[in-house]
């Protein structure tokens, strides 16, 4: 059995404690973040199962809560903020024996955009010692002696309903996330309704980053992922995409492809073929030669395929996970966040170390004010794009598979047409 201890931080003022009663969890938190008017808060213990609500920074008497303040370059700027935090009974797996892993997120809401503006999912782990004093501690007070993980990150406006979405996919399991968000249950089965495509929305700038942990391993120093695929005459084999052109040809320098045909597409979309670093004593040297060379060759590619959109995955170890970097957008930007990436990526360091630098490298290059839409691939640990099934595509094709595909293009076709038949 887990409870939720969730906070809303909405100014300074005074600490008060309230469990809701029912009817009023059974508002929308639409309505709640929104700036209904709270009823006065009071001291006590009225405790409803399953739940922990803990406000903060109400105004006596129960007028409207005030918002926090931050200064952003040099405008100041409203919010509220959200914390949510799992508290579970037994220790977790795949962390020493005596702690607890609980899954906390943080997000920010702006009145202005009418959005969430910022969320993050993280684990905190803590020591049964420590563990035993959070469960009886305040939520906004817990969480200092804790190991804090970061696991993901969003910036940027995001539509009140995709959050509710987000978190209640992240506290998976858990029934209490989505009963208290008013997500019906049925609504895992369909993705959110999106916001209409507009103009404004067409025109801003598209660059996107995402990470991802797994537990493999690679043993290559290099390797190059592959799809699948039907090439008529040869049957189904491995590719790598690499476009085929200059991005193509440093890699070659890099990694023998000699015996994969490699493939590039027609319809202005280079999902560059994975690539993957092993531990090796040149890690991350060899790693951030690779990059380097990419993001030269990659402005003579944009030029000769007329390149529009550019998706690149970077995959190496870190402890006994393998962490994934994937940066996709405008070809002219993922040019250049290639360039500057590890000014602000440090492989050999946890992500949630670099998770915020990055960010900003992606917000820098590429402000918005509508969310990034599309992610084809994160099932897979990935971001990449969606090919068109209607364009064809160019190869590059060994040597010894081009001498089977004539071979079997000649028999296929049978005698030449000035040949006599038979008998």
């Amino acid at each position: 059995m887990a409870t939720l201890g969730i906070t809303y931080k909405t100014g300074t003022g005074k600490l008060l404690t309230q469990h809701k009663p029912q009817q009023f969890i059974a508002r929308a938190l639409d309505d709640d973040i929104q700036a209904v008017r709270l009823p006065t808060a009071y001291k006590g213990q009225q405790h409803l199962p399953g739940y922990q609500w803990v406000l903060t920074g109400l105004t006596s008497g129960g007028s409207l809560p005030r918002r926090e303040t931050r200064d952003v370059d040099g405008k100041l700027v409203f919010f509220r903020t959200s914390e949510v935090e799992e508290l579970i009974e037994n220790t977790s797996g795949g962390l020493d024996e005596d702690m607890y892993g609980c899954r906390y997120t943080h997000a920010e809401f702006s009145p202005a955009a009418l959005a969430i503006t910022h969320f993050d999912g993280a684990i905190r782990a803590y020591r049964a010692e420590a563990y035993f004093e959070r469960i009886d501690a305040q939520i906004d007070r817990a969480g200092k002696h804790s190991e804090y993980t970061k696991l993901f990150r969003f910036d940027g406006p995001l539509p009140v309903e995709r959050w509710k979405r987000l978190m209640s996919d992240y506290f998976r399991g858990n029934p209490l996330v989505p009963e208290y968000l008013g997500v019906p249950s049925e609504e895992f089965e369909a993705s959110p309704t999106l916001p209409a495509a507009t103009a404004e929305v067409a025109d801003e700038a598209d660059l996107a980053s995402f990470i991802s942990l797994a537990r493999n391993t690679i043993d290559e120093r290099f390797a190059l992922g592959y799809n699948w695929a039907t090439i008529p005459g040869l049957g189904r084999l491995p590719t790598v995409e690499t476009g085929c052109e200059a991005v193509d040809a440093f890699l070659r320098t890099q990694i023998d492809i000699s015996h994969v045909p490699a493939v590039g597409a027609t319809d202005g979309v280079l999902n560059l073929a994975r690539m993957g670093f092993g531990a090796d004593d040149d890690f991350p040297k060899m790693m951030m030669g690779v990059v380097a060379g990419i993001a030269n060759a990659l402005p003579q590619d944009i030029l000769t395929l007329n390149l529009q959109k550019v998706a690149i995955s970077l995959t190496w170890p870190f402890g006994d996970l393998m962490v994934t970097l994937s940066i996709r957008g405008e070809a002219n930007l993922v040019s250049q966040a290639l360039e500057q990436l590890f000014s602000v990526v440090d492989p050999i360091k946890p992500p949630s170390e670099w998770i915020e630098p990055l960010s900003e490298l992606v917000q820098n290059l590429a402000p918005r004010f509508t969310p990034v839409d599309g992610f084809w691939g994160v099932t897979e640990g990935v971001l990449e794009y969606e090919h068109s099934d209607e364009l064809p595509y160019h190869m590059l094709v060994p040597e010894a598979m081009m001498a089977t595909l004539t071979r079997n293009s000649v028999e296929s076709e049978g005698p030449s047409a000035g040949g006599a038949p038979a008998g």
